[in-house]
């Protein structure tokens, strides 16, 4: 599948808006958090799509010994009138930057291969004591994450970073008459990663390649927006975040202290929040 089609759903925010909420500490004001695309991401992500992609036409050779450097890159030249090889876009991803009336900048991309996986699970409300009903109080915040396994470092520029995801609005209730387990709103976001090789050609007005930089094989990471929501078609719009919103509940002495001189009821077991969702000492 092609890295262009995921590009158009990437999104740099998550954002989670207050409503009014009855919660055990009392609400606070709006709280922005600022996390890393790699922590949502946690250390066992769920795998839910595999692909990959193979091409058949390679740059011809450059010149290895006949280079010159532009912005720290080492750019290796053509000889005069070289020709880029027939269907050698076929499966390939382009941002085409023109320099002067002479020369073009092309970044490519070309897919290796990506997934699309489920991260962890987030907190993204203060806890209630049931029953009743709580809605989104937390702001989240993360942007696409772009690492350089092996070559050089190419700033391969990404369409589509203006654009914002907004989580839709959603409420959790618990009213259970034997359930009063503290419980929280989750949300556990989609995210898409894709590996590829990525490389800077320059061309002239006739199409004819002057020069080329060393292949990158880079490694980057997304987060993923509803695929149903054309919004996110140009720069400056807003979106739905794709990934599953859901509830837990706290369990044993956390959930104590958090409801105190109260039944608790049945251990919900099977909607139990997971460990790392519990401050310190409670997670242990």
């Amino acid at each position: 599948m092609p890295i262009s089609i995921f590009l158009q759903a990437s999104c740099l925010s998550l954002a989670f808006y207050a409503l009014e909420i009855q919660a055990i500490p009392a609400p606070a004001a709006k709280v922005t958090n600022e996390v890393s695309i790699l922590d949502l991401l946690g250390n066992n992500p769920e795998i839910l799509k595999v692909g990959n992609f193979s091409y058949q036409n390679s740059l011809p050779e450059p010149n290895w010994d006949d280079y010159y450097i532009e912005d720290g890159i080492k750019f290796h030249r053509y000889p005069e009138g070289t020709v880029l090889p027939a269907g050698f876009w076929d499966g390939r991803s382009k941002i085409e930057i023109p320099n002067n009336n002479a020369t073009r900048t092309v970044y490519t991309w070309t897919t290796q291969n990506w997934n699309t996986v489920s991260g962890n699970t987030h907190q993204v409300s203060d806890p209630l004591c049931p029953p009743g009903s709580i809605a989104k109080s937390y702001t989240y915040s993360y942007s696409y994450s772009l690492s350089i396994q092996a070559g050089p470092d190419l700033k391969i520029p990404i369409p589509y970073l203006d654009n914002h995801a907004e989580a839709t609005t959603y409420t959790v209730s618990s009213s259970e008459t034997n359930q009063r387990h503290p419980f929280i709103e989750t949300f556990r976001p989609n995210i898409f990663i894709v590996n590829g090789i990525a490389q800077m050609i320059k061309k002239n007005r006739d199409g004819l390649i002057c020069s080329t930089s060393a292949e990158s094989y880079i490694n980057i990471r997304l987060p993923l927006v509803q695929g149903n929501n054309n919004d996110c078609q140009g720069a400056d719009k807003s979106c739905g975040a794709e990934g599953v919103y859901d509830s837990c509940y706290y369990l044993g002495r956390y959930a104590t202290l958090l409801c105190p001189g109260r039944n608790l009821g049945p251990t919900p077991s099977d909607r139990a929040c997971p460990n790392y969702l519990y401050p310190s000492p409670y997670n242990v």
